[in-house]
């Protein structure tokens, strides 16, 4: 059986810290979902751990995003951290919208861990 990819959405630009501190945390946060989504057996695919380094995200955050929605295009899944600081993240209700545009399921994980497929 083929693991099913799935694009994490985390909270980066959103996050209510010090901006000196908002690049580890988005690190910390991104690695905790992924960490979570490997145990219930998903491949887990981070664009805040996949384009660490390769960008700025200060100056260059429409490239930032747009390689993030090319990730999220190859994947089975979208995931939506549930950190406090995502529902106010643009950057995740952009990732929202496009994969439901364009027919990505989105997986839901519950308090009890139990894994929902929302199309």
């Amino acid at each position: 059986m083929q693991v099913k990819r799935v694009y994490v959405a985390t909270p980066y630009a959103a996050l209510r810290c010090r901006d000196g501190d908002r690049a580890d945390l988005a690190k910390k946060i991104a690695v905790c979902e992924c960490k979570l989504l490997r145990l219930l057996g998903y491949e887990p695919l981070s664009p805040i751990l996949w384009l660490d380094g390769k960008y700025d995200e200060d100056t260059q955050r429409d490239e930032v995003l747009a390689a993030g929605l090319r990730l999220l295009e190859n994947c089975d899944y979208f995931y939506e951290s549930k950190h406090k600081d995502a529902k106010d993240s643009q950057g995740i209700k952009l990732e929202r919208e496009f994969a439901k545009a364009n027919g990505i399921p989105q997986l839901k994980i519950d308090k009890k861990f139990n894994v929902s497929i929302c199309l």
